[in-house]
Order: structure tokens, then C-alpha cells, then sequence
């Protein structure tokens, strides 16, 4: 195997990520929201109208691309009397940017017909084909893959952003993260 060709590792899935705190989950809002006052939590949204007990303590949004996701913050009590909280998350893509992204593509292919049939007959005095019979196929296929390829950049780089954004989160509440399936072990990182 070449030197500079290193076999590469799958990303850690950050649906499988928990991170203990000593903080209570109150601590933890209070902790990240004063992050995002200075900078350091962009697109930070605490979920109004509940109490940071348990459950969906927060929100971070407005990452990944083309579409962004949200990172769910989700606080349960820490298991095995250590005290302090287990955050969890997980991670969704926004729709509606997605369904705005297909209607569009969906939209230009027929006057993409148009245009191309006018100009055309412009050019080519001799042009006397009807162009929708040859331009949706060879249009019309790729809207699908076009939306499709959109959809797995995102989740990509969405998963990419949502690891940084929870060691960001691990520093501000001073807690160790560690795998789903490690959590009791303490082999996470310090």
C-alpha cells in the first residue's frame, strides 16, 4: 500500500455519542446559552416554554450544506449514581428547503424546453424538430439524482459539523463524551 494512501475510517455516527456532565440540565442550558451569547454555539435555540429537566433541553440549527440540519439535545439523568446529566442527540435534516429545491428543479425542465426550442429556430433557420421529443430525456432523468445528490451532501456534511458541534458542547459543560455503548465504561474522552 502507497505511503500517502491511508485506509480511512468510517465517521462516528453522533446519534451514537453521550456525553456525561456534572452538571444538572439547568446548569447545562444556562452554560450554552452564555456560549452562544459569546460566539461559540451559532445557531443555539433553547426550547421555549419547557423546563430543562429531561428531554429536549435545546436545539443548534443553521448547519450543514446545502440544506442545513438541527442537532436535538436530549438530557436524562445519569445512569449508575454518578449523578450529573447524559445528553444524547440526534440529528435531522430540515425539510422544507429540500421540498423548495425539488418543486424548482421539477419547474425548469419545461421551459427549459422552451427556451432551447427558441433558440433553436433562431440559430438554425433549417431546425424543424420538436425539441421536447430528444431535451426531457436527457433533462427530466437527472432531477431525481440532482435532488438525491443534494440530500447526501448534506448528510454528510451535517454529520461532519454535528461532531465538532458536540465536542463544542462537551467543552462548555465539562463533561467526558463517550459511545452509546460505552457510557458506564469511563473510556470516553476526557
Amino acid at each position: 500500500m502507497p505511503e500517502n494512501s491511508k485506509p480511512t475510517t468510517p465517521l462516528q455516527d453522533p446519534t451514537q455519542i453521550r456525553v456525561q456532565s456534572p452538571l444538572s440540565a439547568i446548569e447545562i442550558v444556562a452554560a450554552l446559552e452564555a456560549a452562544a451569547r459569546r460566539g461559540k454555539m451559532a445557531g443555539f435555540q433553547r426550547i421555549p416554554g419547557t423546563t430543562p429537566v429531561q428531554g429536549v433541553i435545546c436545539t443548534i440549527s443553521d448547519f450543514g450544506t446545502p440544506f442545513e440540519s438541527v442537532l436535538e439535545t436530549t438530557a436524562a439523568a445519569s445512569s449508575g449514581g454518578r449523578g450529573g446529566t447524559e445528553l444524547s442527540f440526534s440529528l435531522r435534516m430540515q425539510t422544507k428547503l429540500i421540498w423548495v429545491f425539488g418543486i424548482v428543479l421539477v419547474a425548469t425542465v419545461w421551459p427549459g424546453v422552451w427556451l432551447t426550442d427558441s433558440m433553436l429556430r433562431t440559430y438554425f433557420s433549417g431546425y424543424d424538430f420538436r425539441t421536447w421529443m430528444w431535451y426531457l430525456p436527457l433533462t427530466a432523468p437527472f432531477v431525481p439524482l440532482a435532488l438525491l445528490t443534494a440530500i447526501a451532501r448534506s448528510k454528510a456534511s451535517a454529520q461532519i459539523e454535528a461532531l465538532a458541534i458536540i465536542e463544542r458542547i462537551r467543552a462548555v459543560v465539562g463533561a467526558r463524551a463517550d459511545k452509546a455503548g460505552d457510557a458506564g465504561s469511563g473510556g470516553g474522552v476526557a
